[in-house]
C-alpha cells in the first residue's frame, strides 16, 4: 500500500530531512546527513547524526539526555565484524578492526523522521538536541 504513494511519502521525508538540516546546521558538532552525492539525493528515510569527536559524550549519552525530553532514538547499525552471530558462523575471521564502522557505530544514532512530524515537533527535537550537544 505505501508503494502506490511513494511519491508523496518521499516527498515529506525530505521535507522533513530539510527542516532538520536548516535547523541543525550551524551546530559544529554533529555531523548530518548528506543531501546528495554524485548519483544519489537523500530521501532521509532515516535522520542519522554523528557525534564529532571533540564532543565529550557518545551516542548512547546524547540518547539518554534525548530520551528525558521525551525524544525517542535509535542507535545505528552494530558493525557487522563485531556481530557475534557472524564470528560464530566463521564469516568474521580473526580480530578486525574498521575505524570508521566502530566510530559511527559508538558516535551516531537516529532522531525521529516521520512524514508526520509538525514543524513544531521538529522545532522541538531539533532545540532538543542543540541543546544537549553545545
Amino acid at each position: 500500500a505505501q508503494l502506490e504513494k511513494i511519491d508523496e511519502i518521499v516527498k515529506l521525508k525530505r521535507a522533513v530531512g530539510a527542516k532538520f538540516n536548516q535547523l541543525l546546521a550551524s551546530n559544529h558538532l554533529l555531523q548530518l546527513p548528506m543531501e546528495r552525492n554524485a548519483s544519489a539525493e537523500n530521501i532521509y528515510w532515516v535522520y542519522p547524526l554523528v557525534l564529532k569527536n571533540e564532543f565529550g559524550f557518545d551516542a548512547k549519552d546524547a540518547m539518554h539526555e534525548l530520551n528525558k525530553k521525551g525524544i525517542g532514538t535509535r542507535p545505528f547499525f552494530y558493525p557487522m565484524h563485531l556481530q557475534p552471530i557472524l564470528k560464530e558462523l566463521g564469516a568474521i575471521e580473526g580480530a578486525q578492526s574498521f575505524p570508521s564502522s566502530e566510530m559511527i557505530a559508538e558516535r551516531g544514532f537516529y532522531i525521529p523522521s516521520s512524514p508526520s512530524l509538525s514543524d513544531d515537533e521538529i522545532a522541538y527535537i531539533a532545540e532538543s538536541v542543540n541543546s544537549i550537544v553545545k
